[in-house]
């Protein structure tokens, strides 16, 4: 009897990690949900207030908090792992910069399904860093994808300009920097790299803003108001939240949860008369949508305890 007093090891570990795995699941689309409301206070911010000064104070106030909240964490960091942490900084800083300013020119809606596509571009990228041919599967995700676009940009309001370049550019900079996390969450704690790398994007920004911005004379509420919902949702809390969920799961898992932001964004955008779909919109974007899940799912149905089932 001694022997079945207690829970088996094995039952109990199966347990954490489930839990763990749910737990690390919803913050990713918590996360999710932060981004896509967050693309329309930005939206309504950069009509009135310079993108680069926006993303400049909204991360380095957020790096100063987070630095005063980890600092010893953040000097126990190795030299390798500050290596990747400002790589990390360096990408989500390309990625951001180029969404942010080009979404002067285009809609919320339309701009986060195409930054969704940052997540087909991550198996793409795997492969040509493995050095192995695209899966089968990858391939229809292209095909679903460029014709999701010709649906969305071809006989529909929507017309593909500079803020839509502007966009697609800053999906393989989120790309990367989905990869660049995924290295560096193994080298050190999830709070000192969401610190450093969320530090980094506020200085490249800040330096940019400064030599390609004019600064801005006053600060509308929106501004106020945007800047305030980045700092504590958008930045502190969504991005130490996928950082540590990163820890429990594959960048490909990750990707799938984290590009139901486009889903999100659309919704609030809708909501705001922000944007509006015809029936070439809808099905187009349902396109695009289904080609990032079906380029994600191989790559994600061969990783040991990624399936929800």
């Amino acid at each position: 009897m001694a022997l079945l007093s207690g829970p088996l090891p094995h039952i109990t570990n199966v347990r954490i990690n489930l839990n763990s795995r749910w737990s690390a699941d919803a913050g990713l689309v918590l996360a999710a949900l932060s981004w896509g409301f967050n693309g329309n206070l930005i939206k309504l911010t950069v009509a009135a207030f310079p993108p680069l000064y926006y993303l400049g104070i909204r991360f380095l106030l957020a790096g100063v908090i987070m630095t005063a909240l980890f600092w010893h964490k953040i000097l126990q960091m190795p030299k390798k792992a500050w290596l990747w942490a400002v790589w990390a900084g360096a990408m989500l800083f390309g990625g951001f910069s180029l969404q942010t300013v080009g979404l002067q020119y285009t809609s919320p809606g339309i701009s986060a399904f195409l930054t969704m596509t940052s997540f087909i571009f991550v198996p793409i990228f795997k492969a040509l860093i493995s050095r192995e041919l695209p899966e089968g599967m990858l391939v229809i995700a292209v095909v679903l994808e460029a014709l999701g676009m010709g649906l969305l940009f071809s006989g529909n309001s929507f017309v593909f300009g500079w803020g839509e370049m502007l966009t697609l550019l800053s999906a393989i900079m989120f790309a990367v920097h989905i990869l660049v996390v995924d290295k560096a969450v193994r080298l050190t704690g999830t709070a000192a790299l969401a610190s450093v790398q969320v530090s980094v994007t506020g200085c490249l920004s800040l330096l940019a803003a400064l030599f390609l911005e004019q600064y801005p004379g006053e600060f509308p509420m929106i501004s106020v108001i945007a800047i305030s919902y980045g700092v504590i949702f958008g930045s502190i809390g969504a991005y130490m939240v996928q950082t540590w969920a990163q820890r429990l799961t594959p960048p490909s898992h990750a990707g799938i949860l984290l590009s139901l932001e486009a889903i999100f964004a659309l919704m609030f955008s809708l909501f705001f008369g922000m944007d509006v779909l015809t029936r070439n919109g809808v099905m187009g974007l349902a396109l695009v949508f289904l080609g990032t899940l079906v380029a994600e799912w191989p790559l994600n149905s061969k990783k040991q305890g990624c399936s929800r089932s």
